[in-house]
Order: structure tokens, then sequence, then C-alpha cells
């Protein structure tokens, strides 16, 4: 639940969902995913697209690619 909870905060917090729609969201939502994965805890915070295209990884090889699991399983905290 409490990752949830992080995720639910991260995609209303000021800013990150204009920033999404921005021609260069990864520059922007970057930094401010990474910055609140360390200091919740949490394995990763990842922002993706309405395609499914990671704009924000822990692992920075995999921004811009297909996220890979189902997406069911994705927190849609983004209206």
């Amino acid at each position: 639940m409490a990752r949830l909870s992080v995720a639910q905060t991260f995609a209303h917090a000021p800013g990150n969902a204009a920033a999404l729609d921005s021609p260069d969201s990864t520059a922007v939502l970057q930094p401010r995913a990474e910055a609140v994965r360390k200091a919740a805890g949490v394995a990763y915070v990842v922002v993706s697209n309405t395609h499914g295209i990671r704009c924000t990884h822990p692992n920075p090889h995999l921004i811009g690619k297909h996220i890979l699991r189902p997406t069911r399983r994705r927190c849609r905290a983004f209206p």
C-alpha cells in the first residue's frame, strides 16, 4: 500500500502532469522520480506515457522503451 501512496503522491505533485506533456518529459521527471525513489525507499518510480513508453526509470537504459508488464498492474495515478 505504501508504494501506491508514493505513486499517487508523485502523480499529483505540482507540475508533474504538465511535465509529462512537455517535449522532453524525461529531463523534467527523471530527477524528480529519482529523488522521490530515494527519499521513499522504494525500488523504482517509473512514469510512462499513454503509449506505454517509459519516461523515467532508475536504469537509464530502459527510458524510452516499452513497459513489459501487463497494464492491469500499473497504477493509473494521472487523471
